[in-house]
């Protein structure tokens, strides 16, 4: 795995943690952004390696998810952030949505959603009913 450098420019995360700070329901609970130097330190010669979820982080939580979408500010921010660590979007939806609703190529993407379904019929257990 390629290393890459642990100065990161605090810049690169002025985006994320102006985001995070806007909503006052998020400064109830710590976020990682305002001990990222901390981090930084700590993870000294270790490689960082970013999960990131997409409901309710990278887009707000909305009565119809396939509304959730990620803002220009937060997907740039995201895509500076790869720039310097691998980076994943994690989710309980299908990956090809999760894909397709953020799109950035540079990221790894996890989906859950269908996955046990999929797993179970793969095994050849053709009299279980999925439905």
């Amino acid at each position: 795995m390629e290393n890459r450098p642990l100065d990161v420019p605090a810049s690169h995360f002025k985006a994320l943690l102006e985001y995070w700070n806007s909503d006052p329901a998020k400064i109830k609970y710590p976020s990682a952004l305002n001990s990222f130097q901390q981090i930084l330190r700590q993870a000294r010669n270790k490689q960082i390696v970013i999960f990131l979820d997409y409901d309710g982080t990278l887009s707000p939580i909305v009565d119809d998810p396939d509304r959730a979408f990620i803002s220009n500010e937060m997907c740039s921010a995201v895509r500076n952030v790869a720039r310097y660590f691998p980076t994943s979007i994690i989710s309980g939806r299908r990956r090809a949505k999760v894909y397709e609703l953020v799109g950035l190529t540079e990221l790894d993407y996890a989906g859950s959603h269908g996955g046990v379904d999929q797993e179970i019929e793969d095994e050849g257990n053709e009299d279980l009913d999925l439905t």
